[in-house]
């Protein structure tokens, strides 16, 4: 049951997928990819004698496969390395209602091998699941499965930051890609996210894909609840605030309120602005605060590594920089 009468939640991209250039295979090379990997096949023994053992890791900690599921192929983002991997036939439904014929090549030996967008789509989840998320380093013992302290490596989780009071909550952050995460093997994820991903775009957006409104209230209900039970309100009881805390605080979520609403005005504009005053002074407000903090910015040989990290990232797809929230 909600706490509060009042929400303003962000609604903004949550998880995206590594950008991956469509790669078009002819049928002649598509046909000549599997008789090569007939021969392969022919030299494995036991347990070893399927493509997803040349897997660079594991994706899973099984070989068990859901009824009527299929194994599909195609080409990490990374790597350059080829993944095979099972996905469920709910997964694969939506993959061809959402991409053209031609991107789904029926091999003899039962897999799906994918190309153009649809390999673009499906190898984008992945290396966001493999790298951004962190799936490949968390798996430490590379089992195929995230277990015990592992989680903790893992960035798949969310975070939702905001301020309130008696009767409203404002949030003014929300954020993927935290510590922790929902599904234990890659591979299970990767089929969440390609169901979660309702238009097949490569975003997940919190609301109507990552999760419902009623599922995020019910979250921050549960974390604020949990707040209110240990008493702690910005290092204070909350029974020893006094009136005057109580109303900064409330003046402090309606600043915060039009903050929100300034940005939605600035993301609806496309450039074409109309704004109030008092809009314009808290933009310039919000510009200054900004360069303010630039300037303060410690100068340091030791942030080389994390420029170093950034383009990496950058070069990766791995990182979206200034997007407005709405």
């Amino acid at each position: 049951m909600a706490m509060f009468q009042t929400y303003y939640l962000f609604q903004d991209t949550v998880f995206s997928a590594m950008r991956h250039n469509p790669i078009a295979r002819s049928m002649a090379k598509l046909r000549n990819e599997e008789q090569d990997d007939a021969q392969i096949l022919v030299n494995q023994t036991g347990a070893n004698q399927s493509l997803a053992a040349l897997n660079p890791f594991k994706t899973t900690d099984t070989t068990d496969k859901p009824l009527e599921s299929r194994d599909v192929l195609f080409d990490d983002p990374i790597s350059k390395t080829r993944i095979t991997l099972t996905l469920s036939a709910e997964a694969i439904t939506k993959l061809q209602k959402s991409f053209d014929f031609g991107d789904f090549y029926e091999r003899k030996d039962g897999i799906l091998r994918l190309s153009g967008k649809a390999e673009a789509f499906v190898s984008g989840w992945f290396g966001d699941l493999a790298y951004k998320q962190n799936y490949m380093r968390a798996d430490s013992d590379k089992n195929g499965k995230i277990e015990k302290d592992e989680w903790d490596a893992l960035r798949g989780g969310f975070f939702s930051g905001g301020e309130y009071n008696a009767t409203t909550l404002v949030e003014h952050e929300v954020a993927g890609y935290q510590k922790g995460g929902f599904y234990d093997t890659l591979n299970e994820a990767l089929n969440a996210l390609i169901l979660s991903d309702a238009d097949s775009n490569g975003h997940l957006m919190r609301f109507g894909e990552f999760q419902s409104v009623a599922d995020a209230v019910q979250m921050i209900d549960s974390a604020i609840s949990s707040g209110l039970n240990n008493k702690k309100l910005a290092n204070k009881d909350l029974e020893q605030l006094t009136l005057e805390e109580l109303e900064k605080l409330q003046k402090d979520l309606q600043a915060k309120l039009k903050e929100q609403q300034l940005l939605q005005k600035l993301k609806d504009s496309n450039a074409k602005l109309n704004l109030t005053n008092e809009e314009r002074e808290m933009l310039q407000s919000m510009q200054a605060l900004m360069s303010e903090d630039e300037q303060d910015l410690p100068q340091s040989p030791e942030l080389d590594s994390v420029k170093d990290e950034i383009a990496m990232q950058m070069q990766y797809g791995a990182l979206r920089l200034f997007e407005w929230r709405m």
